[in-house]
């Protein structure tokens, strides 16, 4: 079944279609300083088409406390450097907190 948007052409569906974001974890992420967030989608930078993380701080401290980030995903996922010159993940996953099976979910 072919879904017409708008006036977009087939031609511009599937040029579209190539640039679907990639499945995400959503769920509980501790960062390597060990603050918790919880990654609630992803999404895609309008202008450059980058795809970020979008996650809400979890944590006790008032100054951060439900505050919404974004990060590209090259950030998120890159190794980073800690006190003692040591490479880790700058965040690592723990679980998803619905206890639901696991499901990658995307934003288009």
């Amino acid at each position: 079944m072919i879904f017409k948007v708008f006036d977009h052409s087939l031609y511009e569906l599937e040029y579209l279609s190539a640039f679907t974001i990639p499945n995400t974890m959503l769920g509980l992420w501790r960062h390597w300083r060990g603050g918790l967030y919880l990654v609630t989608a992803t999404a895609r930078h309008e202008s450059t088409q980058e795809i970020m993380y979008v996650y809400h701080a979890m944590s006790s401290d008032v100054t951060i406390a439900g505050r919404v980030f974004t990060r590209p995903s090259c950030e998120f996922t890159e190794l980073v450097a800690d006190t003692d010159n040591k490479w880790q993940p700058r965040f690592v996953f723990l679980h998803n907190p619905w206890n639901e099976p696991i499901v990658p979910r995307s934003a288009a």
